[in-house]
């Protein structure tokens, strides 16, 4: 809320397990959210066949090039990445508040409400 923004955060704040998440397209998602009907449809001959991180990313992640290129890109603007698991479905990396900034054009806050301090985009 705009009443607990302490005002842009200092630039050399660092800022860990920034998670960037892929939407899959949606002939993607209608084949997903097939799946977890028929997986818990006791008719179904999928029901509870429940697929491995790798499966799903195989499924249901995006293309491994794909992958490398977005990890290329975060590394090219300084970030150091941290987790791309096998689901494939989002990727973990750190930097700072500037990076964020001139990278994403996202200024991030400090904020405090009932006694605790956060950091976010406002």
């Amino acid at each position: 809320r705009p009443q607990y923004d302490q005002g842009v955060a200092d630039p050399s704040l660092k800022l860990e397990r920034i998670t960037m998440l892929f939407q899959p397209p949606s002939a993607q998602q209608a084949d997903l959210d097939a799946l977890l009907a028929a997986q818990q449809n006791p008719t179904s001959p999928s029901f509870h066949k429940w697929l491995s991180p790798r499966q799903y990313g195989d499924r249901f992640g995006i293309a491994p090039g794909d992958l490398d290129k977005v990890t290329a890109w975060l590394e090219a603007q300084g970030f150091a990445v941290v987790e791309s698991p096998a689901s494939r479905n989002f990727i973990v990396f750190n930097g700072t508040a500037a990076q964020v900034s001139a990278t994403f054009h996202a200024e991030i806050h400090n904020y405090e409400a009932k006694g605790q301090k956060f950091y976010a985009n406002p």
